[in-house]
């Protein structure tokens, strides 16, 4: 069986880099950790890709969310700082191609799911 360019009968081992939502809303963090991943020897980067919206109640999005790690007043408002959107994973795919690193992520809906599978994820 092959991923991208890797015969995966032939390799002893298929590393995984998880980069999350790591990149705090970030492209540059995320190409860093993109980077990161490749100079570490990982064969993969994965993101994550969800609709804050879909994916959490009304009283979640609306939770207060005040800490040292908050990017919002609201778990929502905070969530959705955290999401890139979907131009910005097309260009995240393009610069892992770029330097020769295979680019995955988890969709956690349907539309993002969608999303991922025509951009070839």
């Amino acid at each position: 069986m092959k991923i991208g360019q890797y015969d995966l009968e032939t390799l002893p081992f298929f590393l995984i880099a998880e980069a999350g939502i790591n990149h705090n809303g970030s492209m540059d963090n995320a190409k860093t950790l993109i980077r990161i991943a490749k100079e570490s020897g990982a064969h993969c980067v994965k993101f994550q890709k969800r609709n804050v919206d879909r994916i959490l109640t009304k009283q979640g999005l609306l939770r207060p969310y005040q800490n040292s790690n908050s990017f919002g007043d609201t778990y929502g408002e905070h969530k959705r700082y955290l999401e890139l959107s979907f131009e910005q994973f097309r260009e995240l795919k393009s610069y892992a191609n770029n330097i020769g690193i295979l680019f995955a992520a988890s969709g956690w809906d349907e539309e993002s799911v969608d999303f991922l599978d025509k951009l070839g994820v």
